[in-house]
């Protein structure tokens, strides 16, 4: 059935260029049924650093697991904050530091 394939595609990356066309009735409704079929499911997915530090930090499941709540005496967290301010310059139409 429709509904049982939009199911199987929510699990899975989708991109817009994937999924649009030219034919804007058609693509309300592949974005209506993509709607329906996610409602409720948690699409969480790491790349990249967050992908590195989730596989060093041994973090657990993000489905069931505690991700903010690591309560581990072993392991030493050492918390860095660094603020920085970048400003528009009108005249060099650009961001400064």
């Amino acid at each position: 059935s429709l509904l049982a394939s939009a199911q199987e595609t929510a699990k899975y990356q989708v991109k817009s260029k994937d999924i649009l066309t030219d034919n804007a009735e058609q693509d309300l409704q592949v974005i209506d049924d993509l709607e329906q079929a996610l409602a409720g499911s948690r699409q969480i997915s790491y790349g990249g650093l967050l992908k590195e530090i989730r596989k060093q930090l041994q973090l657990e499941d993000v489905e069931n697991g505690d991700l903010i709540n690591i309560d581990s005496d072993d392991r030493q967290v050492e918390q860095v904050v660094r603020e920085i301010v970048a400003k528009w310059d009108y005249q060099r139409k650009n961001y400064f530091v």
